[in-house]
């Protein structure tokens, strides 16, 4: 299995990769960002390589704003920003609260079409490029609103839930999160429900997860596994942060 280090990926992010998933890359200039990185390029062809790119935000809401009308400034902000998609949060532990926040979400893109499109299927992250718009990928940090009733899974897919978290700091249903001292990984009910993501086309989110509940969420998935907000331990070691050395033990 090729690896490269964390430097060079974020350098080689500026000079042709296809896309770019970075959750803190939009407030930033790009071209600050990459030189913060060592690469040496114009400021126009930084920029230039950004326009071209499909820049995924991992975790990100599109607008700044409750309610509508969205102030137009908050729209112009939100094109200007150069993003493709954005993996907006729209769970609750409670079913009917996540069920409402689905709606709130798709409501945005109803109100605003010419800004914004949700994402239900890969094409949609192409056409929203085309378009100039910003797809929105609605996802879930939170597991509870299931209540050990995975047929909720579907409800969601059907409703346009695409990215759906494991656990979200504590136990969960379906595994341990990273706050949790006794690590111990997926639940019975947690391998059932990455086998049915697997099967309905809903992505597995370990974010937030503990290190055995990683591991064995990515051995567990029949299907690429999202890492779409946490850091590398041997950056800054805090309980968030994942061992890298662990992570792609586990996918191999």
């Amino acid at each position: 299995m090729s690896r490269i280090d964390r430097r060079k990926f974020l350098v080689s992010s500026g000079s042709g990769l296809a896309a770019v998933s970075v959750a803190a890359i939009a407030p930033i200039h790009f071209s600050k960002f990459l030189r913060l990185t060592g690469q040496e390029m114009a400021a126009k062809d930084l920029d230039a390589a950004y326009a071209r790119a499909i820049v995924i935000d991992s975790l990100c809401a599109p607008v700044n704003h409750n309610g509508f009308p969205v102030p137009q400034k908050d729209l112009d902000g939100a094109r200007e920003s150069g993003l493709t998609a954005v993996n907006f949060t729209v769970s609750d532990p409670e079913f009917e609260a996540a069920v409402a926040h689905v709606a709130s979400a798709r409501a945005i893109a109803q109100h605003y079409p010419e800004y914004f499109l949700i994402v239900e299927r890969a094409a949609d992250i192409a056409r929203a490029k085309q378009e100039n718009k910003i797809g929105i990928l609605l996802g879930f940090q939170h597991a509870g609103c299931f209540d050990s009733d995975l047929s909720r899974l579907e409800i969601f897919r059907n409703l346009g839930v695409r990215i759906m978290q494991l656990t979200y700091n504590k136990r969960s249903l379906l595994g341990d999160g990273c706050l949790e001292p006794e690590n111990r990984g997926l639940t019975p009910l947690g391998h059932t429900a990455i086998e049915q993501m697997n099967a309905q086309g809903i992505a597995v989110d370990v974010s937030h997860s503990c290190q055995t509940t990683v591991r064995e969420a990515i051995a567990a998935s029949k299907k690429p596994v999202l890492i779409t907000h946490a850091g590398c331990a041997a950056v800054h070691p805090h309980p968030r942060e994942l061992v890298s050395e662990r992570v792609a033990a586990s996918a191999e």
